[in-house]
């Protein structure tokens, strides 16, 4: 559970960056050419018809990016690789449970169940920690399920070197045989 949700709140952030970023590229510019202050559009005074058509026009588009970019993320990431950005971070994929690849159709309904396991108290994500299989309710609607993803070789590898280092340090101790008498 704590796997999952570190993962979710990565994909959050990263998403959060994306959408300011989006923000600050398409503002930029046209508070730059034309003397703009997008950030009070609201409250412009400005008579100028330009100025509160671009206030709209930058207003939709902010507002088209904040509502695709989750789905667009999410989607396209599950259909294609089976994990997220997050997902990656945490050592975690998502598979489908009949064994076949992700699909968009795969992909885009476990997006949506997202918003089903939000619905009741956030149940839905708590449900992986009863649940035999580990899925929630998105899986569930879905047919999938989060495997750890981490191929351990490499790891093997540095456990063996921080072994030598470490014992290569280790201080010499004087060798005492144990003692037979019993006092």
């Amino acid at each position: 559970f704590v796997t999952r949700a570190v993962a979710l709140m990565i994909d959050i952030v990263l998403i959060t960056v994306a959408i300011l970023a989006i923000n600050a590229l398409l503002g930029l510019p046209v508070a730059f050419f034309t003397g703009i202050n997008l950030n009070n559009c609201a409250q412009t005074t400005d008579p100028r018809a330009i100025a509160k058509a671009a206030c709209t026009a930058v207003n939709l588009i902010w507002v088209g990016v904040a509502l695709l970019a989750s789905p667009i993320y999410f989607i396209t990431l599950f259909a294609t690789i089976g994990q997220t950005i997050g997902k990656a971070v945490m050592g975690v994929r998502v598979v489908r449970m009949d064994g076949r690849a992700m699909t968009f159709k795969s992909g885009a309904v476990r997006w949506l169940g997202y918003f089903v396991s939000v619905i009741p108290f956030g149940l839905g994500f708590f449900w992986v920690i009863v649940d035999s299989r580990r899925q929630g309710f998105h899986d569930r609607m879905a047919d999938t399920s989060v495997i750890y993803a981490w191929r351990a070789t490499g790891s093997e590898r540095l456990v063996a070197r921080a072994r030598m280092f470490f014992s290569k340090r280790r201080p010499e101790l004087p060798y005492s045989p144990p003692s037979d008498s019993a006092d």
